[in-house]
């Protein structure tokens, strides 16, 4: 059984491109109509708990059916075998950029920084177009990206979702279950719960020492705290606790995230490459590399395992659907700031950077299987653009 799950995993992250709601296209595809392993009930539900959870919706959705599938052994062998591809190219793809001939590395990140804009701009525009409910949600995105601009700190952005979700939540009346009682059995595991915080005060204790590793676990598990929206959150939040303090190059990360976009499963492997990028040899390139995939995803595995054999007694509200749909507008304004600075500033240089971005722009729109012919063609042409 555990095997089945683990291999069924596995083929899907060999395979598994286009992002989160493409992921969940093919779960429904395998496991719903192919293998019966659930049925659109039992998985709607699972999306809409995965959904309201930070972190990465489709690893968790794959990691909740794992679970049903074949209990805490399934549900560990899902996320193994889905996460094992991205992260082993993604590790791998860090050791050998870093390796590379300075000029020709920095040519070569200018020109995926270029695509990079066009594929982060049509995210914030597919996302903006799915979350946002209206002008009036478009506005307050606007307001937020103004904020977000301004004080370009991501204990800000913390802020702001904490008072948002809050005043929705006092705001909204309790309203019927979201799901029907009975959907998982089990009984609920409450120290996962209290380990949150305290992992959370034990990382930031660790963050302490001065040693660049130490670091890791910290910046990892609060961005896997913070991460509501969509996978592509990751980029902001990383971007504020990496690139500013000096812990990895703005140049290396956006390369990172240009990789991410083409290699196959979860976006959150895009962690596996900046945390390879830290190390200073083989060993520390993988080890890092590794703790920092583990720790992003830490808080999924505390939330998950709490609430997955609660399943049956758990009661959601509709007000946490309202909820959810308040802070939609401060993600997207923390991803259209990003969009701006650094990712604007820092991809385009010359009129001719800007000419291309546009140029991919409709192109990803309309092909999105092209992403690595598109991002290979503007590397290729970065050996030629001004750096």
């Amino acid at each position: 059984m555990v095997r089945e799950i683990f291999v069924r995993f596995l083929l899907l992250g060999l395979t598994a491109f286009g992002g989160p709601m493409a992921h969940l296209a093919l779960f429904r595809r395998v496991f719903v109509e192919k293998l019966h392993w659930l049925d659109e009930a039992r998985l709607a539900e699972l999306i809409a708990l995965c959904q309201a959870l930070p972190g990465p919706a489709s690893s968790q959705v794959a990691m909740a059916i794992g679970y049903r599938r074949g209990g805490w052994k399934g549900f560990f062998a899902a996320w193994t075998g889905f996460s094992l591809p991205p992260v082993t190219l993604m590790i791998l793809f860090a050791a050998g950029t870093l390796r590379l001939d300075e000029g020709l590395r920095l040519s070569l990140i200018h020109g995926v920084k270029v695509a990079v804009v066009a594929v982060v701009a049509l995210a914030l525009w597919k996302m903006g177009r799915s979350l946002l409910k209206g002008p009036e949600g478009w506005a307050k995105a606007a307001v937020f990206t103004g904020v977000f601009l301004l004080f370009q700190n991501p204990w800000v952005f913390v802020l702001f979702l904490l008072l948002v979700g809050l005043l929705a939540y006092r705001r909204r009346s309790p309203g019927p279950p979201l799901h029907r009682p009975g959907s998982l059995p089990g009984k609920g595991q409450r120290p996962l719960l209290l380990a949150l915080p305290g992992v959370f005060l034990a990382f930031f204790l660790l963050s302490l020492f001065p040693a660049t590793w130490a670091a890791v676990p910290n910046v990892f598990y609060q961005t896997g705290l913070l991460v509501f929206g969509g996978g592509h959150v990751v980029l902001p939040l990383l971007e504020r606790f990496l690139v500013e303090p000096g812990l990895i190059s703005g140049e290396t990360f956006l390369f990172g995230y240009g990789l991410a976009q083409v290699v196959p499963g979860p976006l959150f492997s895009f962690s596996a490459f900046v945390g390879a990028a830290m190390g200073t040899d083989s060993l520390t390139e993988v080890l890092l590399g590794l703790l920092a995939f583990l720790c992003i995803y830490l808080p999924s595995f505390f939330l998950l395992g709490f609430i997955l054999p609660r399943w049956n007694k758990a009661v959601i509200a509709a007000r946490w659907k309202d909820v959810l749909g308040a802070v939609h507008p401060v993600v997207i304004g923390l991803l259209a700031a990003t969009w701006i600075h650094p990712v604007m500033t820092s991809g385009i240089r010359s009129p001719f950077d800007l000419f291309l971005a546009a140029v991919a722009l409709p192109v990803l729109a309309r092909f999105p299987a092209w992403t690595l012919p598109t991002l290979a063609a503007t590397a290729a042409m970065g050996t030629f653009l001004p750096t």
